[in-house]
């Protein structure tokens, strides 16, 4: 917590940047100068060809699979394995066996080939994957083709499907990982392939691969598909002739033309199931006897012949880049560059410049003053805009209310109204319809009464202003624990005596003024309190918020006010699920819409073992901040944390943070991480430490679920031997469920995070921050980028999983009815 002044990003850095990144530019020129002839070549580790079949062959598949292999494994020196599947069990050892060789091959740098032959049949459902079958026979064994799909969903490898079987193509889901997949197929969805024979697709497959060993280098899956066609449209079908010895040509009886026999072969069909820009390169391997050099960490599959002359004319690209920090991974920076497109001849790097401005068309040779940054924070909120605090002292609901009296509706009803319908636009209704409805239990009149004396503390407040010199404003930290009733109260006197206002005589005009105001689970009375005391400018954004928060919903952004007097907004919601252990499940007392609990739970028991004492329980949860403010000191922060779920035993409850005597006071917004006698005056760099504090709250929750959830399925997702088959059958559906549910709260934060850093952050101006600054705003992002990578690399893992539980639940559901 101790204050870490730095430099700021001006010209007088620029030396030392540069000194620091000097290095850098000249390894990576090395490093990209030496690969730049050869960056289109692929290299693949390994090579991995699977060749599928039915142990139960009525199509005598076995006398074209052995060719292909022998072109694979003697042409290509791939990796050849012939397998086939068992007519017993057939779907869990096809998974199986993919299973083990994807755990063997799936890394980065290899290519795996799966090759299928044999009977297939349309999808049960319209649009469908195809299932493969033993033989032509209705009771014949089948798996579903899907089940390889879904395995392949987060392979690193790159990934080559061959079938030749009827429907062979369907419409594949994107591969999400890092290898790109390709499919060639024999025929379309709805057609039948050709069978064994000259005009099989296996047969042609095989001629083009042994003619493109011996015609180039190397061959794409573009252009072996090409090669197919090719193939295809150069036959040229046989007059028919009479079966007898005479051997008299056919003709046809009403036209006299004579006959000819019937096309049997098919259009192969290429997709492309992946987002990565590229496509596979098959060419041969060294042969074993010939291993490639031990300084060479990669098998280049397609070196070209010349190097191609580095040209010096004809127009150039300047590309400028903004940099994060000076943490630069050469590795990663030369793959980047590599993959320019093949237009570009050369490349050079130049150097490195301290800081490049937004839709600036400078040349590099500019000076450093040039390339100073201008900031996209409005300037507005630069100064202290006095005249505007008055209006931030209104109870602007309050007033609303009382100025336009209704007998039909209660005092609480029409202070919700005035909040809920102020917004302008009909198509918010339904933000109005969701608070109203979460707001109806209160009662206006009990919030004044306050009459109970076991009413629940609610709220913390802290008001406060720096100190002067003068004698006015503290850092001594001001904690006020509340009830609904103590809430309103102290809110409406601070409107009264407003602390926002101070006169010129006394203080500063830039001395900072800033109210924290922390709740947990916020319910209808609260609610009451909160927007009964609010200005106009707080109210205007406190509606979109509480409504996020109330409706489970993820969300980051910077708003301002379109209109009217400036103001801005900053915000984050983070949804999460909670696993608890108890006796019995903590229900929310707090209703939502159709009058059930406001957040929803859920026994989970029958994922756990026997062995384990007590229900487990899955809860719904969330961590809600919002900083309202008209100037870059005078602001308003609101933190609302659930906390129902640990049954008044939560470290993040209000009592607990109640300064005991010689304690150090905590921020019950940063989760209690930093004392609040230290504070931050400033609305950005305070809004990064809450959300940097509340995301790593929000991953240790998330993971700490997430291991809970998938140590019990490992046993079902790994095939292992003690899974207990038919018990998962009954409860498949809730725990698949549960996978989607979680991955698409998961999927919502992490895209919010995205999109948050892409349209907002540079509001933050993290090149220009100044020693001011108590910690470096560039490294409290840095801290938040590695959370979210987790918690993504956490939603990828439940993916897979899910992916993977789905296939083998299918595949014994498919087994089990079989028997």
């Amino acid at each position: 917590m101790e204050s870490c002044a730095q430099e700021s990003h001006d010209s007088a850095a620029t030396g030392h940047h540069i000194a620091n990144l000097s290095t850098f530019v000249s390894h990576l020129t090395d490093a990209v100068s030496e690969a730049w002839p050869a960056r289109f070549s692929t290299g693949y580790r390994t090579v991995k060809v699977l060749l599928i079949s039915w142990e139960q062959d009525d199509l005598g598949v076995d006398a074209e699979i052995r060719p292909l292999a022998s072109v694979f494994s003697t042409l290509y020196h791939y990796d050849t394995e012939v397998w086939k599947i068992p007519t017993a069990r057939a779907a869990m050892e096809l998974s199986k066996k993919v299973t083990n060789v994807l755990d063997a091959y799936g890394h980065e740098g290899n290519l795996l080939i799966i090759y299928y032959g044999g009977h297939a049949r349309l999808g049960e459902q319209p649009g469908g994957s195809p299932i493969w079958a033993a033989s032509r026979y209705q009771h014949s064994p089948t798996v579903q083709s899907s089940v390889i799909h879904s395995l392949l969903g987060e392979v690193d490898c790159d990934v080559l499907l061959l079938y030749d079987a009827c429907h062979a193509i369907q419409a594949g889901e994107a591969s999400r990982g890092k290898g790109v997949v390709e499919h060639i197929a024999a025929c379309g969805f709805e057609s039948i392939a050709a069978e064994v024979g000259p005009h099989s697709f296996t047969n042609s497959l095989i001629q083009e691969l042994a003619h493109a060993t011996q015609t180039t280098e190397w061959l794409s899956v573009v252009e072996l598909h090409r090669r197919l066609i090719n193939r295809l449209q150069a036959w040229m079908p046989s007059v028919r002739f009479t079966d007898n010895t005479d051997s008299v040509v056919q003709v046809n009886r009403y036209t006299g033309r004579p006959e000819f026999e019937r096309p049997r072969r098919r259009t192969p069909i290429y997709c492309f199931i992946s987002k990565k820009p590229r496509t596979i390169i098959l060419s041969p391997l060294p042969p074993p006897q010939l291993p490639p050099l031990a300084e060479e960490p990669f098998i280049y599959l397609n070196p070209p012949a010349t190097t191609p002359e580095m040209s010096s004319t004809g127009p150039g690209i300047f590309l400028g880049c903004r940099l994060r920090d000076q943490s630069l991974d050469i590795q990663k920076w030369k793959g980047w560059l590599l993959n320019a497109p093949s237009d570009a001849l050369n490349i050079e790097i130049s150097a490195i410049y301290p800081i490049l401005r937004p839709g600036s068309r400078s040349h590099p040779s500019s000076s450093a003053k040039e390339w100073g940054t201008s900031s996209m924070w409005p300037d507005i909120f630069a100064g202290d805009r006095t005249a505007v605090y008055a209006a931030e002292n209104e109870q602007y609901c309050l007033k609303m209310a009382e100025r336009h009296p209704d007998e039909t509706l209660s005092m609480a009803e029409r202070i919700v109204r005035v909040f809920a319908e102020d917004v302008g636009d009909p198509s918010m209704r339904y933000i109005c319809d969701e608070i109203e409805a979460f707001c109806a239990p209160a009662s206006f009149e009990r919030l004044l009464e306050g009459q109970n004396p076991y009413a629940k503390v609610v709220a913390l407040l802290d008001e406060r202003s720096p100190p002067t010199g003068e004698g006015f404003g503290s850092n001594k930290t001001t904690l006020k624990l509340l009830t609904s009733t103590q809430l309103f109260n102290t809110l409406s006197s601070s409107h009264t005596s407003p602390l926002l206002i101070e006169t010129e005589s006394k203080i500063d005009h830039l001395s900072p003024r800033r109210r924290l105001l922390y709740l947990t689970n916020i319910d209808a009375t609260s609610t009451l309190a909160v927007i009964s005391t609010a200005s106009r400018t707080q109210a205007l954004f406190l509606k979109e918020f509480i409504y996020k928060h109330i409706t489970f919903q993820s969300g980051m952004s910077v708003k301002f006010q379109p209109s009217g007097s400036p103001c801005f907004q900053i915000s984050f919601h983070l949804p999460f699920f909670a696993w608890r252990r108890g006796n019995k499940v903590l229900t929310d007392a707090r209703l939502g819409g159709e009058g059930r609990p406001l957040r929803s739970s859920k026994n989970v028991t029958f994922l756990c073992s026997p062995t384990e004492k007590g229900e487990a329980y899955i809860y719904e949860a969330q961590i809600s901040c919002m900083i309202v403010g008209v100037d870059n000191r005078h602001w308003t922060a609101y933190g609302i944390f659930d906390t129902y779920h640990d049954g008044g035993e939560s470290k993040h409850d209000v009592q607990v943070y109640e300064p005991m005597e010689d304690e150090i006071p905590e921020d019950p917004l940063t989760g209690g991480r930093y004392a609040s006698d230290r504070p931050i005056w400033m609305a950005r760099e305070y809004f990064l430490r809450v959300l940097l504090c509340c995301i790593a709250e929000v991953k240790a929750e998330w993971q700490t679920t997430g291991s809970n959830l998938l140590r019990p399925l490992k046993p079902y997702t790994t095939n292992a031997k003690d899974a207990d088959w038919r018990k998962i059958q009954q409860v498949s559906h809730q725990t698949v469920q549960l996978l989607e549910q979680f991955q698409q709260v998961l999927y919502g934060t992490v895209s919010a995070w995205e999109a948050f850093r892409k349209n907002d952050l540079s509001y933050f101006d993290l090149d220009n921050w100044t020693h001011a600054a108590t910690h470096d705003p560039r490294v409290m992002v840095k801290h938040i980028e590695n959370d979210i990578r987790d918690l993504r690399v956490l939603g990828e893992t439940l993916a897979r999983e899910s992916a993977m539980f789905k296939s083998y639940t299918a595949a014994v559901r498919t087994d089990l009815e079989s028997l």
